[in-house]
């Protein structure tokens, strides 16, 4: 392995958590957040110092510490020759544990039973006399079905490890300027709904990336959901940067403040921990920060113009990987529907959700 250098690199210097790099006891590499938080702490990184007490050392290592008065849990990447990288995250407390998630999705998702049950019911009981009044009851409980669902896949993603993600979510090579031209066909016809439109622009006819097609379209699906404002124009424009294809999203819904995109990607655990929220758990950027991460990639978010600019970021595949593309024949654009009508239940009007629509 080559000599290995953080410095300047927007993966972690973008990151929310303090990330270390270390060797031979000594700092290497140290990024913004990291830097702020001992700062608080009145003890100064800089590359070249002694390394903080009591660091994990190796590859896939666990410590505990306690710095500034919290508790920080700390996990080991060892990168060879180039030392080890030590990840810092807040430790849990109990109320806000990946198992408190978890219980939490099984009990939502017992509730979608129910709700399915009573919306066939409904349908079954349809007189023709009646047909107008009905449908219209049914939309409002599908809405709300696939609001619950949505509710229920982000506490599942949130409590899974990335092993789990490996497991359930495996990577293909997947042709992004097709998939974006059939994204916008979709998201432009329902963003109309709303007096929204959704554009694409390609820079490049043709950007191959190794990815999990489903999780991409979650996370795509979350960034337009985010940007979408009482009305206006969202364009998705995609370039391909020296080895990286990158996807940015812009839209026209007024920005965010400077306090806010601070920690616009951290879960927001008081939110999380109130209960009946209408609006959610407030997991949708940090999860897609994490599935662009997942995937090798990074996402920044940043002001543009009169809105905000979110930029994903993919490592484009290698020769090899790109001989296994898939037979484009069978991709049916039909079968990502619910999908997108769950991730944008939060926005989209409940006449969307018709029995039509939806079945």
């Amino acid at each position: 392995m080559g000599e290995f250098t953080l410095s300047g690199n927007a993966y972690f210097d973008g990151i929310s958590q303090p990330v270390l790099l270390v060797k031979d006891k000594k700092i290497k590499y140290c990024n913004p957040a990291a830097q702020a938080h001992f700062r608080a702490c009145a003890v100064p990184l800089t590359e070249g110092a002694s390394a903080p007490d009591g660091l994990p050392e190796g590859d896939g290592v666990l410590a505990e510490l306690t710095m500034g008065g919290e508790r920080w849990t700390v996990r080991s990447r060892g990168l060879g020759d180039d030392g080890t990288l030590c990840l810092f995250q807040r430790a849990e407390d109990g109320k806000f544990s990946t198992q408190r998630v978890r219980e939490l999705a099984m009990q939502l998702r017992r509730l979608l039973g129910p709700l399915n049950a009573s919306i066939e019911t409904l349908q079954d009981t349809l007189v023709e006399t009646e047909q107008h009044r009905n449908e219209k009851w049914i939309s409002y409980l599908n809405h709300s079905q696939h609001k619950l669902l949505r509710l229920v896949d982000d506490l599942d993603f949130y409590s899974q490890s990335d092993d789990d993600l490996a497991i359930l979510y495996p990577s293909a090579p997947l042709e992004l300027a097709g998939f974006c031209r059939e994204l916008e066909h979709l998201l432009d016809y329902l963003l109309r709904q709303i007096g929204c439109r959704f554009v694409y622009r390609e820079e490049v006819a043709s950007a191959t990336v190794w990815v999990n097609e489903y999780l991409l379209r979650r996370l795509l699906y979350n960034l337009t959901a985010n940007a979408l404002g009482q009305k206006g124009e969202l364009v998705l424009t995609l370039r391909v940067a020296g080895d990286r294809a990158v996807l940015t999203l812009a839209d026209s819904a007024g920005g965010i403040s400077p306090e806010k995109l601070e920690r616009v990607f951290a879960p927001e655990e008081d939110r999380f921990l109130a209960d009946g929220s209408p609006e959610g758990f407030g997991l949708g950027l940090p999860i897609c920060r994490r599935i662009a991460h997942f995937f090798g990639g990074t996402l920044l978010l940043a002001p543009a113009g009169a809105g905000m600019a979110v930029t994903l970021s993919l490592p484009l595949c290698s020769p090899s990987q790109r001989d296994l593309l898939r037979d484009e024949s069978i991709f049916d654009p039909t079968q990502n529907y619910n999908q997108v009508l769950t991730e944008l239940s939060g926005v989209l009007p409940a006449r969307c959700y018709g029995q039509e629509t939806v079945f």
